[in-house]
């Protein structure tokens, strides 16, 4: 049995589309989370199997294989901040939206951490930036009824009285649910 956390990095394709900077998360009691850095989004969260290796041609890369729990549909990124009523919205001149800074595993808990440059919203390109380091602590969690997993963040750069805005599934979606 799994004794500590595993994480995929590699080319993952999830809902048609191949993910070039994304990281699949697998805790010891088989909850996994799919992330994507190039667009800061959870994907999904999924209990059972980590994932399956697959050929595309002469291309190797990685599907999840546990059971869905929550496929979020987000569109957009999963943070937005507001400061003194102005909005502010990932944006880079990077490649990714979500630059990775550092990954351990250790005992039961995944932590990755990357940092977010947030711009104001339809403003010049040019304009003020609040650089966000970020840290998710990934661990089992258990209870007397059931278990899943426990997400822990940290945020350091945030300005004074700044709202964190966080997206978890798209709204579209829940409304549809209804």
């Amino acid at each position: 049995s799994q004794k500590q956390p595993l994480i995929i990095t590699d080319l993952i394709e999830h809902d048609g589309q191949t993910l070039e900077r994304a990281a699949l998360i697998g805790l010891p009691n088989r909850h996994n989370l799919l992330f994507d850095f190039a667009t800061n989004r959870l994907l999904s969260w999924s209990q059972g199997d980590l994932a399956r290796q697959r050929t595309k041609g002469k291309n190797w890369y990685w599907e999840p294989a546990g059971s869905p729990l929550l496929e979020t549909k987000l569109k957009e990124p999963e943070f937005e901040l507001e400061v003194a009523g102005k909005r502010y919205v990932v944006g880079t001149d990077e490649q990714w939206l979500a630059e990775p800074r550092h990954v351990e595993l250790r005992g039961d808990l995944a932590t990755v951490e990357y940092v977010l440059i947030f711009r104001e919203a339809g403003a010049l390109a040019t304009s003020q930036r609040v650089r966000v380091e970020v840290r998710h602590i990934i661990e089992p969690y258990q209870t007397e009824t059931g278990h899943g997993l426990r997400r822990r963040m940290t945020f350091r750069g945030l300005p004074d009285k700044a709202n964190l805005l966080w997206r978890l599934v798209n709204a579209k979606q829940v409304t549809e649910a209804r």
